[in-house]
Formats: C-alpha cells, sequence, structure tokens
C-alpha cells in the first residue's frame, strides 16, 4: 500500500541520515600520509531510537480518495520523512 512504500522510504532515509564516517590513517609510524574514508551503517539500536521519535510525532491519516496519491498531502504537514499511520 501507499502507506507502507512511503514508510519504507521514511525508514532508508533514516538510515541514510544517520550514517557515520569511519576513517583510518596509512603512513609509517602513524603519519597519516594517507586518509581512507568510508560512510557505516549506525547501530541497530539508533536506527530504532530515530524511528521511535518518528513513529511518537506521526499523525493519524485516514484512507480516503483524496489520500490515494501521497502528493495530494499538504506538503507543510507531510514530509518525506515522517511515517504515516492510518486508522482502523
Amino acid at each position: 500500500s501507499l502507506m507502507n512504500l512511503h514508510n519504507n522510504k521514511a525508514g532508508r532515509k533514516i538510515v541514510k541520515m544517520n550514517l557515520l564516517l569511519e576513517c583510518k590513517c596509512h603512513g609509517v609510524s602513524g603519519s597519516c600520509t594517507m586518509k581512507t574514508c568510508w560512510k557505516t551503517l549506525p547501530t541497530f539500536r539508533q536506527i530504532g531510537d530515530a524511528l521511535m521519535k518518528k513513529y511518537y510525532r506521526a499523525r493519524p491519516v485516514t484512507a480516503t480518495a483524496i489520500y490515494l496519491n501521497a502528493r495530494h498531502l499538504d506538503p507543510r504537514r507531510q514530509r518525506k520523512r515522517h511515517l504515516v499511520l492510518t486508522k482502523g
């Protein structure tokens, strides 16, 4: 459903926003003449905490013809990072 697609996308954005930058120095005796950096995933706990914050701030919506397409929602009220709940 549209709600699940939206929430899946919101979850991926949470992960992307919480990526960590990890670096390692290379060189003789730790001189760090060259540095290699990469992004790592946050802990499962950090992602869960961020999702719970979004869950507590989520707004309930009802499934009507108006809400069949997410673009019809008021953009000031619904952001791509927000979770969408349905009643029922």
